[in-house]
């Protein structure tokens, strides 16, 4: 059943059109698919409806946020594993848990979150080389104390 309100497709059961919630059934004559007379009666649908959306599906994609929250954190992971890296461990875990977090919601919401893949694998990067940088840390500092430490 077509809207007259604003041209969307209905279930031909609907009370109510689902994108404006004009009542369906005022007219006892409901409106078909019959396109052979369409704007003869006046009836012109609003062109600014281009899909509709179904109150099951989401409008939005809803691990969007925790997606970017892992990208975010693997970015820092990086950065932090350089610098101190201890610290890097801890933000690459973050976008790990952030990144599967996020694309199993929008796995479920039927989306494809690409952000969350990138925060998985950077965070997956960024453990690496925490792992590589604190092993050379450790092998330097005990290189170090046993030559009787570094001389300035």
């Amino acid at each position: 059943m077509i809207c007259k309100n604003c041209g969307n497709f209905n279930e031909d059961a609907a009370n109510a059109c689902i994108v404006c919630g004009a009542d369906l059934k005022a007219d006892s004559a409901p409106v078909t698919d019959d396109f052979s007379s369409f704007g003869t009666d006046g009836f012109t649908p609003d062109q600014s409806v281009v899909t509709p959306v179904t109150p099951d599906m989401p409008a939005e994609d809803p691990g969007k946020t925790l997606g970017l929250i892992g990208m975010i954190a693997g970015i820092l992971s990086i950065v932090a594993s350089c610098c101190i890296p201890f610290l890097g461990i801890p933000f690459s875990i973050a976008a790990v848990v952030c990144g599967f977090l996020g694309m199993s919601k929008s796995k479920a919401a039927g989306f494809k979150n690409t952000l969350a893949i990138v925060g998985i694998a950077i965070g997956a990067v960024g453990i690496i080389v925490a792992i590589i940088n604190a092993i050379a840390g450790g092998i330097i500092g005990a290189v170090a104390m046993g030559s009787g430490g570094f001389d300035f």
